[in-house]
Formats: structure tokens, sequence, C-alpha cells
């Protein structure tokens, strides 16, 4: 609403290949929920740290993937919208960000820790404190780089929580 109607329709195009892409990734952290819900607190400290590294770098390789060819999905699929690349590609960022939490708002999640309350919480509102504040200021970049912020203070979170609450 406050970027206008082309603003808009640009953030739309950047941001839908890597949302779908990214989905397909993020959809390990759903199927890992049963096995991690039968783990103690202290094997999930140990082994997360791991795994998201392993999961960061799949997203990444996905993400510079991405980054290379999609001036070509743009060119051949979107021409119209081809300024919208660039915007895509930074949009990646975002990706892999949200890749990289989800498996340790998963082990969190299935814990049953009650910081996963104050999360869905916290979580919200600085995203949208953030992007209404990029948006107001910057345009469709102050919303990439609102949702790039919330993104990094999410994978801040939810890291030191698994590293410091389940090795107490």
């Amino acid at each position: 609403h406050f970027l206008g109607p082309t603003q808009l329709a640009v953030y739309a195009f950047a941001s839908n290949i890597p949302e779908r892409l990214g989905g397909i990734i993020k959809q390990i952290s759903t199927i890992a929920l049963p096995k991690l819900a039968k783990k103690n607190e202290c094997e999930l400290s140990r082994t997360i740290p791991q795994k998201t590294k392993q999961l960061f770098f799949i997203s990444l390789i996905s993400g510079v993937a991405y980054v290379i060819i999609a001036p070509f999905i743009f060119n051949i699929f979107f021409p119209a919208y081809t300024n919208s690349v660039i915007y895509s590609q930074v949009y990646t960022l975002v990706i892999i960000l949200s890749i990289t939490t989800s498996l340790p708002l998963t082990a969190i999640f299935a814990t049953r820790s009650s910081y996963i309350y104050s999360l869905n919480i916290s979580h919200p509102i600085y995203s949208t404190v953030l992007i209404l504040a990029g948006v107001y200021y910057f345009g469709l970049w102050g919303a990439l780089i609102g949702k790039i912020i919330s993104g990094i203070i999410l994978l801040v979170q939810t890291h030191t929580h698994v590293s410091t609450d389940t090795q107490e």
C-alpha cells in the first residue's frame, strides 16, 4: 500500500520465485519435527548447530544458483518486469536467512520451550517496525533491508536460545 501499485508489482515479482524455491528447502524442518521432538535438549544443543550449518550451505548454494539464473528467468517469463531482477536477487538473502532459521525454530518448538511465545510476539513487532520504517525512508529497498535485518535478528535469537538454553 505504501509503495504504490508499480513498486508493489515489482516487489511481488521479486519475492515470488525465491519464496517458492525456498519453501521447498524449508520443508526439511517440518519433516524433522517428529525426530527432534524425541531428542533431549542436550542432544539438540549438539546437533542443531551442525545441521543448521549444513542447511545454510544448501540454501546458500541454491541462492547463488538462483542469483545467476534470475536474469534469464525474468527475460524469458517476465520480460515486462526485468527491473525486478535485482530486487529478486537481493530477496534471496531473506530466503537464505529464513531457511537457516527454520531448523532452530523447529528445535525450540520441539522442546516445548516457552521461548517460542516470546518469539511469536516479538518477531512480528520488530519485523513490522523495521519494514515500515524502511519503506517510509527508502521505499522498496527499505522493505528488503527491513526484512533482511529482521531475519538476522531472528536468526541470532534462535541460535542464541538453542545454544544456551539447551545446554543448561
